[in-house]
């Protein structure tokens, strides 16, 4: 392990739905070391989905602090915060949140177009991302000429384009079978272990628990161990 590389310091999130109030998260703290792969674990409405978008400044906390690479990034732009997402952080959703009018090549280009990177220089990596996810008959398929488990797959891919320092994962197999959710976490334990990527997933599945170098369980928006 070497330093930090995320930091969260007393995350609280409360959402106003009328004249209520719902506090998701109160006062979580956690540190996220460089090639680290944890997991948050918790039963729903425990706020775990809350703090990954928090991590991946998806969203802002009504108090607290993050820190990326030691840098405070609440306090800066929305346009850098932006930016910032783009370069630093990949991420992986429970319903694969794949354009449904791209190919599998396309979807995991497109990050990289974002950025500016050229078009032939984008196609060669998301060829050899796909490859490395085992998709290379796959390149020119749309997603709903894919599997649960192939669409996923070309989640995990997108989200390695840009080469992220962060991996985020809500859930990422919620929507598959178990067979297929296997495959899916073997995927996710070989970026860490062959390729030395820092991952987070967020789930309520136990079986990430024995893959995972630590974990971290949430209820009621508090760790609790």
């Amino acid at each position: 392990m070497n330093e930090n590389l995320l930091q969260a310091e007393d995350l609280t999130k409360i959402y106003h739905r009328g004249r209520t109030q719902v506090v998701a998260l109160r006062g979580v703290s956690l540190e996220v070391k460089t090639g680290e792969f944890l997991c948050v674990m918790g039963p729903p409405g425990a706020g775990k989905s809350t703090l990954m978008h928090l991590l991946g400044l998806l969203d802002v906390p009504t108090a607290g602090r993050i820190a990326m690479n030691g840098q405070d990034v609440l306090h800066q732009s929305q346009t850098k915060q932006a930016d910032l997402r783009l370069r630093t952080v990949g991420f992986v959703f429970q319903s694969f949140n794949l354009l449904r009018e791209l190919t599998a090549l396309e979807n995991v280009m497109l990050p990289m177009l974002i950025l500016g990177h050229p078009a032939e220089q984008s196609r060669k990596r998301a060829e050899h991302l796909l490859e490395m996810v085992g998709l290379t008959e796959r390149l020119q398929h749309h997603p709903g000429e894919l599997s649960g488990g192939q669409q996923q797959r070309v989640a995990v891919a997108r989200a390695l384009a840009n080469e992220p320092d962060l991996v985020l994962a809500d859930e990422p197999t919620g929507r598959l079978d178990s067979k297929t959710g296997a495959t899916i976490r073997e995927l996710f334990r070989n970026l860490n272990r062959e390729h030395h990527q820092t991952l987070v997933i967020v789930s309520h599945e136990k079986e990430w628990a024995g893959l995972t170098q630590r974990v971290i369980r949430l209820r009621d928006g508090r760790i609790v161990g």
